[in-house]
């Protein structure tokens, strides 16, 4: 009988490509979420993944086939949302993510603008010093932070409902 061919299923790789706006170091951990496209409530996989300098994560796990809405999300940045529907190994480019997420809840608001006075003009090593106002990681928090952060003032991220 030939039944069992039929119900197999196929699990593959899937590498990301992701890019931080304002850095070229792009390495960190990454929450990685993906939703099956009939299920936007209860996520098929959670995963928290680490990129290299250039961007590149390797999924941890083999992802079965299908259609699925894959959320990219860094403690700092804004989550985006990959549509993907996985056919065999892929590699996929995530949009970059933007900037000025500084209490990660995927949101740029009055909260992280909080964030970033208070530590604004200091660098790492001195007191009151918080590195998650320090979107382009050179190590102090400055004009460069701050352009970042404004220019994405009042945005939020993606979600699996977009």
């Amino acid at each position: 009988s030939d039944m069992c061919i039929r119900d197999r299923t196929y699990a593959f790789t899937l590498d990301l490509n992701v890019s931080l706006q304002g850095r070229t170091d792009n390495s960190g951990n990454y929450t990685i979420i993906l939703y099956n496209v009939n299920d936007l409530i209860n996520p098929a996989y959670s995963l928290i993944e680490t990129a290299n300098a250039a961007g590149n994560i390797s999924l941890s796990t083999n992802i079965i086939q299908g259609s699925y809405k894959v959320l990219v999300k860094h403690p700092m940045y804004l989550q985006r949302l990959l549509n993907l529907t996985l056919t065999g190994n892929q590699t996929e480019t995530v949009t970059e993510l933007l900037a000025g997420d500084s209490i990660d809840d995927n949101a740029i608001n009055i909260l992280d603008f909080g964030i970033l006075s208070g530590t604004f003009g200091l660098s790492s090593g001195q007191s009151g010093y918080d590195s998650r106002a320090d979107f382009d990681n050179n190590n102090s928090v400055n004009i460069f932070d701050f352009g970042l952060f404004s220019g994405n003032f009042f945005q939020t991220g993606d979600n699996q409902n977009d």
